[in-house]
């Protein structure tokens, strides 16, 4: 959504240039010679602005692709957001419907995934040290408020006793560096 927000507030600012450029050309000249080169001004800049979300689009599919492409060393160096980015596209891959939540206030889960009937909410944990139980607690925080069956967290590298422990006794699934490659493997093979 916030891509929606940025491209809408960037067309406004672009025709508020568009009518600045014409009032200037209409004013400087004061003829119709004036007002014909600020309507050509006018259609010029509307060129570049759908070249440029063309573009944007382009760009949007590669990056997707890049996403697709990516190994675990990949994943290793990607940001946490990158990260819930990448797990959006390969669970997409795999058949899923999902929804990206916000960055902020998302009561500890990053995607919400759909598969027919059962909504799972899952938390992306991108990190270098082994994942806590808190990460356990968050997602099932996120499960009761999100209204899902299932809570799942995935991570590029392991997990802690405690919230191994935890997650037996919550049915939560944790998917670790081992069953995150098997999804790569998988998404590979279907693509």
């Amino acid at each position: 959504m916030r891509r929606k927000k940025a491209s809408t507030a960037e067309a406004i600012v672009s025709l508020y240039g568009m009518l600045g450029v014409a009032l200037f050309f209409s004013l400087l000249l004061e003829s119709t010679q004036g007002l014909l080169i600020s309507l050509t001004s006018i259609i010029g800049l509307i060129i570049i602005q759908i070249i440029n979300y063309r573009g944007k689009r382009i760009d949007h599919q590669n990056y997707v692709k890049k996403l697709q492409a990516s190994d675990m060393a990949a994943v290793d160096l990607m940001t946490g957001r990158e990260f819930e980015l990448y797990l959006e596209v390969l669970f997409q891959t795999l058949g899923y419907g999902a929804e990206q939540l916000p960055t902020s206030n998302d009561f500890g889960a990053d995607l919400i995934l759909v598969t027919g009937d059962k909504r799972i909410a899952v938390q992306a944990k991108r990190y270098k040290g082994n994942v806590g139980n808190r990460a356990v607690q968050m997602i099932l925080g996120a499960k009761k408020y999100y209204g899902c069956n299932e809570a799942w967290i995935v991570t590029n590298s392991f997990y802690t006793k405690a919230a191994i422990q935890m997650s037996a006794k919550t049915d939560v699934l944790l998917v670790d560096r081992n069953g995150l490659l098997n999804l790569m493997t998988k998404s590979k093979t279907l693509r």
